[in-house]
């Protein structure tokens, strides 16, 4: 699974009541690809940032 090319970036959309949850829609830039946008605690911040590139 490629997540991109870019570190995470800090995107919460207001009223995203749970924690984990992954919303994918289509790719603006990529052919067939999909964004991810990913609830996520201020404090897991650090650890998903250790991992979110080597999701295979």
């Amino acid at each position: 699974m490629d997540l991109g090319a870019g570190p995470p970036c800090a995107f919460l959309p207001p009223d995203l009541p749970i924690e984990g949850l992954m919303i994918f829609v289509p790719s603006r830039t990529a052919k067939g690809g999909v964004g991810l946008f990913m609830a996520i605690a201020e404090c897991h911040v650090d650890a998903f940032e250790q991992i979110c590139h080597s999701v295979d």
